[in-house]
């Protein structure tokens, strides 16, 4: 699909010149602004002639290569091709060409990282993300301790207002959990499995405004998860100022119980279907006229996406 942005910067591991790129200008036709950094990479992105051939709309270049250690093995890399008018003239330094290592500037418009164990981030690049405000940590304790070593010591918590651990396999230390939330001073947003939030209600989160429960696995299960009625009181004491909650419709046995017991401060609930269904095939949709004869919610807005995606206002 080709967009219309303008501005563009991307982080990759490995890409081959000319292909990666001009497949990523194609759909970008109104590109001026454009910043890459990679690691892993070999000589053939050297290659000053091909990039002028591509960038020929493009205004502003920035880059940060890493080069594969197997490239210092073979021939030196050699910057003639960058010496051309095109590059000495035409940019007049906006770019810095350095055959010693990286480009020193910052990823100031990305504000999400995705942390995946098996797509490990150089520690360099992670300090070059300044404003990041959504952290995802992937469903796998891989994930989790790989953010820990490699990622939290160079990333400035003070800007992340977003903190996500998608789901939860497999164990993970508590302790650290709790009080990596609490060095994320500007949080406002946090998704966890229900048992990880559970633990931070021995604290409380006021500046917390929206609160989302993930799956939880066992054995590779999805298990579903009853909240007594002190478990439920305990959590908006917590959260007293979640204005939003999001959760899975069929992950919650006692769902009229915890729609009863809803902190005042909730203004929205949001409730999904693990499944693109209909009521007609799904004895257990959540339908208005569930709630209105299962739970004690009065005066309520309801609404339903073309994702069978359940939104109540309250």
């Amino acid at each position: 699909m080709v967009t219309s942005y303008r501005c563009i910067s991307t982080v990759t591991n490995q890409f081959y010149l000319p292909t990666f790129i001009e497949q990523l200008l194609d759909l970008t036709t109104k590109l001026i602004h454009f910043a890459i950094a990679a690691c892993k990479i070999f000589n053939d992105v050297v290659d000053g002639i091909a990039w002028e051939r591509i960038l020929s709309k493009i205004i502003t270049f920035k880059f940060s290569f890493m080069f594969d250690d197997s490239v210092w093995t073979k021939k030196s890399i050699r910057l003639d091709s960058f010496r051309t008018p095109f590059w000495l003239e035409k940019k007049n330094g906006d770019i810095i060409i350095e055959s010693t290592g990286p480009q020193d500037f910052s990823f100031s418009n990305i504000n999400q990282l995705r942390v995946y164990w098996k797509s490990p981030m150089n520690n360099e690049l992670i300090r070059r993300f300044t404003h990041v405000q959504q952290l995802y940590v992937n469903d796998s304790e891989k994930s989790f301790c790989m953010m820990l070593a490699d990622i939290i010591p160079y990333l400035d918590l003070s800007t992340i207002i977003t903190f996500i651990i998608a789901n939860y396999y497999t164990e993970i230390n508590i302790d650290i959990f709790i009080r990596l939330v609490c060095r994320i001073s500007h949080l406002r947003i946090i998704g966890a499995s229900i048992t990880l939030l559970k633990l931070l209600c021995i604290y409380h989160w006021a500046n917390i405004s929206i609160l989302k429960i993930f799956d939880q696995y066992e054995g590779g299960i999805v298990t579903k998860y009853d909240l007594t009625l002190n478990e439920i009181g305990a959590l908006f004491r917590s959260f007293s100022h979640a204005k939003q909650i999001h959760f899975m419709h069929d992950d919650i046995s006692n769902l009229s119980v915890f729609l009863n017991n809803i902190s005042m401060t909730v203004s929205n609930v949001v409730l999904e279907h693990r499944v693109n269904i209909t009521p007609t095939i799904y004895s257990k949709f959540l339908t208005r006229e569930w709630l209105e004869q299962n739970t004690q919610l009065h005066n309520f807005s309801y609404s339903c996406d073309k994702h069978k995606r359940i939104s109540i206002w309250l």
